[in-house]
């Protein structure tokens, strides 16, 4: 044994695959291929943390997940759970989506989520649920105006939707961070 650190040899192999130190990415770009949905995130970061599966598990559905990727490591996780066989390794194994497995060692391996991992995931549900809020009061805003053009019937009922997105969403804002 070469008592080398696992994480660094995967390190360096991760970056030969990248293309190393003679990558010709841009900055700009290497940011970009890097991003992650905060979907993503915070499953990813609930694979590092396993106990706070039961957490997302209690509020939030597949439904929830609009990033396909985290839609499909959703799925997986909850039938590894189901099994009892919730392991990085057997999760990793059961993915479809390579490029998905390789995003996940990367940021499994960068230890960004080994401190205060409760935080980050109740964070990032509140800003799962945040984002779909949101989206969903943009949806209203958009059939309100459409009914205030042409069907003047529908208006009580989408205002008291956007009225209860905005209380969901207040809500919410004093959750985060």
């Amino acid at each position: 044994s070469l008592n080398a650190d696992y994480r660094s040899v995967y390190n360096d192999y991760y970056k030969s695959r990248k293309g190393g130190i003679g990558n010709t990415l841009s900055g700009a770009a290497a940011v970009q291929d890097n991003r992650i949905s905060a979907e993503l995130y915070l499953l990813i970061a609930t694979l590092v943390n396993e106990d706070c599966f039961e957490e997302v598990r209690d509020e939030l559905t597949v439904g929830d997940f609009l990033d396909n990727r985290a839609r499909e490591l959703f799925i997986v996780m909850e039938e590894c759970f189901r099994k009892g066989v919730f392991k990085v390794d057997v999760i990793q194994e059961q993915l479809e989506d390579v490029k998905l497995r390789e995003i996940i060692m990367q940021k499994i391996f960068s230890d960004e989520f080994r401190l205060n991992p409760e935080k980050i995931v109740r964070d990032s549900i509140n800003n799962v649920k945040m984002n779909n809020l949101l989206m969903k009061r943009q949806k209203v805003e958009r059939a309100l105006r459409k009914a205030a053009a042409e069907d003047a019937s529908q208006l009580e009922e989408l205002i008291a939707d956007k009225a209860y997105y905005d209380k969901e969403i207040e809500k919410l804002k004093g959750m985060i961070n």
